[in-house]
């Protein structure tokens, strides 16, 4: 449930969507949980566009971003203010030289945690154990990434990429240290990634602040043959629903029934009902 006694002014969350498709259902339904809480708690919400990986990043995706949060009267308190203003000072993708050395400095103070390999993606899948944990290869751009090992707690997970570039889990875990986020609000689906990030922050003495981030699990929106809402699988954007004749207070009305509340339209309504009832969702 939403613990409300963890929630008051000190809280700082994020709103970090990926510039990787247009905005859905599920991302708009998590952007209006993480609104709710900080309303509640009169906090602070930082957004972040993560765009560390350059494959998938369009300027119309991170339009629509700040379309979509104009629209849902989300504000924020801190991180680009309009495009402009994210292209010239927020990119993930600059920040490649902040992130390296961060990382560095893990492995040199965690160094029995880390490996070279040269084992692509699919056959990673088929193996047991990694062959390369014992090889002692040397990093290679763009044939070799460096893996994070913790045996005994069952992680072994990529962190940096053979493109030279950060992974998710470790730009993320710089990202949310560096603007003191103390709790995450993420879709069920990611609590793999909360383990492996709390397990890295235990092991960096940087980042032991992560380790009581509190970080809040929500049910996903799914479709209607219950298939979880995904850019990849090419979910419907929010932008042509909103064409159709979708309105702001139609999809209050459908995330007040998400959160398992009376249906509701009306914002401030749901803030007084989201004081009064405990919802479905669950604490990592």
């Amino acid at each position: 449930m939403i613990n409300l006694t963890k929630m008051n002014s000190s809280l700082k969350t994020r709103i970090a969507p990926t510039p990787s498709g247009f905005l859905h259902l599920g991302n708009i339904f998590n952007f209006l949980l993480i609104k709710l809480i900080r309303d509640i708690s009169q906090g602070e919400i930082h957004l972040r566009i993560d765009d560390h990986d350059p494959d998938r990043f369009r300027r119309e995706y991170v339009e629509d971003i700040f379309e979509q949060l104009d629209w849902l009267q989300i504000e924020w308190q801190s991180g680009p203010k309009d495009m402009q203003d994210f292209m010239t000072h927020f990119r993930s993708i600059d920040k490649m030289a902040h992130y390296q050395s961060l990382f560095i400095e893990f492995q040199m103070e965690a160094i029995d945690h880390f490996y070279v390999c040269q084992c692509s993606r699919s056959q990673i899948e088929q193996l047991t154990t990694n062959p390369c944990q014992n090889l002692k290869l040397n990093y290679q751009e763009n044939n070799t990434t460096i893996r994070y090992l913790d045996q005994p707690n069952m992680i072994d997970v990529v962190l940096w990429r053979k493109e030279n570039i950060a992974s998710y889990q470790w730009m993320s875990l710089c990202e949310d240290i560096e603007h003191g986020i103390n709790y995450i609000v993420r879709g069920e689906d990611l609590k793999e990634s909360s383990t492996i990030q709390k397990n890295i922050a235990q092991h960096f003495s940087r980042f032991h602040s992560f380790v009581s981030c509190h970080i809040l699990h929500h049910q996903l929106v799914k479709s209607a043959n219950q298939e979880k809402l995904s850019k990849s699988q090419k979910a419907s954007p929010i932008y042509l629903a909103r064409q159709a004749g979708l309105t702001r207070e139609h999809v209050f009305l459908q995330f007040s029934q998400w959160l398992g509340m009376p249906a509701c339209g009306d914002w401030q309504e749901i803030c007084k009902n989201a004081k009064l009832k405990n919802s479905t969702l669950s604490f990592f």
